[in-house]
């Protein structure tokens, strides 16, 4: 799903002389992926990747089925950190620990 919407949102932005939306996916390097996910942990697969790359300016997309998977909660802190913007789809069960969307609540909340 990640890669899809990177893909559509690289073309979809793209404009005669406008430069397209620069986008990532976290998944799409899996000799990356993995490398990090055996130095670090599964759970720190992507907040690593966003501590590496991530800047303020970035917008991190996080998608989970259930919104309670620790990688994407990490993922979440270590955006929140950089004071990176977060929109987090999550939905298929009950969120028990909705960080994602109270980082961004949060944020938003201190900017005002």
């Amino acid at each position: 799903l990640a890669d899809h919407l990177c893909c559509d949102w690289l073309k979809g932005t793209h404009v005669q002389k406008m430069p397209a939306v620069e986008v990532h996916s976290l998944v799409s390097n899996t000799a990356l992926l993995t490398a990090v996910a055996n130095d670090f942990g599964y759970d720190a697969s992507f907040s690593k990747q966003i501590e590496m790359i991530g800047r303020s300016s970035d917008v991190v997309v996080l998608i989970s089925s259930s919104g309670n998977s620790n990688n994407i909660l990490a993922a979440a802190r270590s955006a929140r950190l950089k004071s990176m913007s977060i929109i987090g789809f999550v939905s298929f069960a009950i969120i028990k620990r909705p960080a994602i969307l109270l980082y961004q609540q949060q944020r938003q909340q201190n900017q005002a």
